[in-house]
């Protein structure tokens, strides 16, 4: 949903991927975009296009780093705040 609404919506998405690593995420919504599993460890790929999709999302994908804490209260705020500092219209939530 995040790559669908970053490239065909051109809109800016808070994403909360709780149970994922930034690394990992970033590689499942570049992979939705360039239609490569980039996130699957036997799967070869070209590094520098992986890249390149990803420094596309810059100021258009914003994620949560947990740092083991994922109190509603702290959630709230950075949602808060990326609506209203980034203009983030869409907030994707994922346990």
């Amino acid at each position: 949903m995040a790559a669908h609404l970053i490239r065909v919506e051109g809109q800016q998405v808070g994403g909360f991927f709780l149970e994922e690593t930034i690394g990992n995420s970033i590689k499942n919504i570049c992979g939705k975009i360039d239609h490569i599993p980039y996130h699957k460890p036997d799967v070869e790929y070209d590094e520098i296009n992986f890249r390149e999709t990803a420094l596309s999302l810059d100021n258009k994908l914003f994620l949560w780093r947990n740092n083991g804490v994922n109190s509603w209260d702290n959630i709230k705020k950075c949602i808060r705040y990326w609506v209203v500092t980034e203009g983030v219209k869409y907030i994707v939530l994922d346990k």
